[in-house]
């Protein structure tokens, strides 16, 4: 069931993009009912990760997602490391790329300068 969800994310995307951002179904569909599902798929892990999807805060995202946290690490997208699947709405295409966040660590750099 979840992959067909990122199918019908990959699948809409583009069109429902071009719609209001407020109030969209489409939008609580990935914020609910896809992270729902996703964690569904993890409750035999011996260890608790939070589960987010996204397609915007505010204004719709270039690139949905669909991210998997380990709290002891990573407290948001913004910083940490976790796994990700970016779906690629032109293509269909559903990514896992392995990319640390440095966001923190640059942000403090540029204080300290």
């Amino acid at each position: 069931m979840l992959h067909d969800m990122l199918a019908r994310i990959a699948q809409n995307y583009v069109y429902e993009r071009a719609k209001p951002f407020a109030n969209s179904s489409f939008g609580s569909f990935v914020r609910h009912d896809v992270a729902l599902e996703a964690k569904k798929k993890l409750i035999f892990l011996p260890y608790e990760l939070t589960v987010k999807a996204s397609v915007g805060a505010g204004v719709w995202a270039a690139v949905p997602w669909l991210a998997f946290f380990d709290p002891l690490v990573t407290k948001s997208a913004t910083s940490g490391y976790y796994v990700v699947y970016l779906i690629n709405a032109q293509t269909g295409e559903r990514l896992i790329p392995f990319t640390p966040v440095l966001h923190d660590v640059e942000f403090s750099a540029l204080q300290g300068a």
